[in-house]
This record gives structure tokens, sequence and C-alpha cells, in this order.
């Protein structure tokens, strides 16, 4: 398979091992969420676009008093740490930079941009996305997010689900914006569509 296609697994994975950072906050725990990210950057450089959903889920602990904000900083600048540490045993085994990676990247994409570039790709982005996500996901992610709202989305069990909605949205406008992708959009943002599903679940439990 194309390396796109494994990115899921390894986002998956990341927030996974967030997760047992926030359920216990130990140094093994930050350790491998850490490099874990890494390993992430190394397949792909656009799932670090979901770093919004590892806000989500921090600021939702801090929230939920599960953990204190030193807490969350101190898993947060861990994570930060250790993903920082990968980069430099990467640098210092193979003499390559992820940075000068990204940089050449954003150089190309610039360049690429002006000469190509039309509102329209915007729109048609996301319209692919829908496509490739389904038809049917899509209406139920709007049903249900109006149905949130009716029903008081700001209450505290359902102020949790509307927020990741929220995050799930900015996350999607994130990536149509900056104008990485021109084409075959849902195998690039493959990433994102496995992040609709936790959502879907509670609230299709709760509704029904």
């Amino acid at each position: 398979p194309l390396l796109n296609t494994v990115t899921p697994v390894l986002l998956l994975a990341n927030l996974w091992l967030l997760l047992k950072c926030i359920d216990s906050p130990k140094l093994i725990w930050i350790f491998c969420s850490g490099l874990s990210l890494f390993a992430l950057f190394l397949f792909e450089v656009l799932p670090l676009e979901c770093g919004l959903f590892h806000v989500f889920f921090l600021g939702h602990s801090i929230w939920s008093r599960k953990r204190s904000g030193l807490e969350a900083i101190w898993i947060a600048t861990g994570t930060a740490a250790f993903f920082i540490l990968g980069h430099l045993l990467f640098w210092l085994l193979t003499g390559l930079q992820g940075i000068n990676v990204c940089i050449d990247l954003v150089g190309r994409n610039s360049v690429y941009n002006q000469g190509y570039c039309t509102p329209l790709w915007y729109f048609k982005n996301i319209g692919d996305f829908a496509v490739g996500l389904g038809c049917g996901t899509c209406i139920a992610l709007i049903g249900c997010l109006a149905w949130q709202i009716k029903n008081g989305a700001w209450s505290k069990l359902r102020g949790l689900t509307t927020a990741y909605a929220v995050v799930f949205a900015l996350t999607l406008v994130a990536l149509d914006v900056m104008g990485v992708t021109r084409s075959e959009i849902f195998r690039l943002w493959i990433f994102l569509a496995c992040m609709a599903f936790p959502f879907l679940g509670p609230m299709f439990a709760r509704i029904g």
C-alpha cells in the first residue's frame, strides 16, 4: 500500500498513547507518545494538523478535572521533547533533517499555488473529501450536530461532542486552506476520515 494509507493507524496509535498519558502521566507513556508522533511525521507531514485533537483531549482533561493544568503542560512539553529527540536521533543516524524537508515542501507548494491555485480548489477539496467519507456519513455528521445544537449543545454532557465536532471542522478547514493538496484528496486526507466516527458513535447512541 501507499504510505498515506498507513497514516490513520499511526495517528490513532498516537492519540491512544496521548489518552494513556492523560490516564497515567508516567514518563514511559510520554516517551512513547513523543516517538509515535515522530513516526507519524516520517510517514506524512499533513497529519500533524491533527494536533488540534491533542489540544482538545488535553483541554478536556483539565475541564473535567482529571488532570491539572501543570500535568497537562507536563504531558505536552514531554511529548514535544521526545518528538525532538526522535528527530535528532534520526538526523544523527541518517544525516537527514525533517525540518529541511518541510521547508522544501512549503517552497515547492508556494510556487505551485502561484501558478495553479484558484478558489475553485477550496470547494472541490471539500467535495472530494465528502464523497470519499460517504454522503451518508456527511449527512449523519450534519444531522447529529444540528440535533446537538437544538437540544442544548453546551450542556456539560453534550458540550464535549460539540467541541469535538468544532475541532474536526477546524482541522478540515486548515487542511483545505493550506493548499498542499490539489487532487486525490481522500487518499491524502484519509487520516482525518477516521476522526469523524468517534463523534458519530456517541451521538447515535444518545439519539437512539
